[in-house]
């Protein structure tokens, strides 16, 4: 339960587990990492076809970067729900700090997949 409610909402799984501080320091840290990485034109990816296709089918560096992305959990499926980061690559990549923005919220889901393992480490009893 704490790890789903962990990736769904950063921060949450500790607090499930009554870890209140650490909870809501890394939901600020995450959310407001993914935030600024919207605010800065970051890029929401999902997983395309590549072109030309490849033994793989998928561009593989689209998929390693929707599979960070989508470790901010809700932050991810809402954003893209709402069209926010879709704009296609050639006109996000105007902007100039378009990097900065995808880095920012790929960042946000990688550090999401620790927070994760530290509240599963934590229910499980391995950790205080």
């Amino acid at each position: 339960m704490a790890v789903l409610a962990a990736w769904l909402v950063p921060g949450a799984g500790h607090l499930v587990l009554g870890r209140r501080g650490r909870g809501l320091l890394f939901f600020v840290t995450i959310v407001g990492a993914f935030v600024l990485g919207l605010s800065l034109h970051g890029h929401l990816y999902w997983p395309t076809v590549a072109e030309p296709p490849s033994a793989f089918h998928f561009d593989l560096i689209t998929v390693l970067w929707f599979l960070a992305e989508i470790g901010s959990g809700l932050c991810y499926l809402a954003s893209y729900g709402m069209g926010l980061g879709t704009i296609p690559i050639p006109q996000a990549a105007a902007a100039p700090t378009f990097e900065y923005g995808s880095t920012f919220m790929f960042l946000a889901g990688l550090l999401n997949y620790l927070v994760i393992h530290d509240a599963f480490d934590i229910a499980a009893g391995r950790k205080r």
